[in-house]
């Protein structure tokens, strides 16, 4: 397993995304979170307003939500 290449910032590549959330790694989707909150997903809006992060629970919810 190689590891994450760092962004100019010095900050890993993977690191924006997810977030942890209470122990639990919630996903993060680049669609609007109210697309996800009609959908009864369990989510929180990313820094911004850029997307949103979602349960993992609720990703296969969230992925029909936007047609994945």
């Amino acid at each position: 397993m190689t590891g994450w290449s760092k962004n100019a910032s010095g900050v890993k590549d993977g690191a924006e995304c997810y977030r942890t959330i209470k122990g639990v790694r919630w996903l993060w989707y680049a669609e609007n979170a109210s697309v996800f909150k009609s959908a009864g997903v369990r989510c929180r809006t990313a820094p911004g307003g850029q997307g949103a992060f979602i349960h993992p629970d609720d990703d296969a919810k969230a992925q029909a939500a936007v047609g994945y």
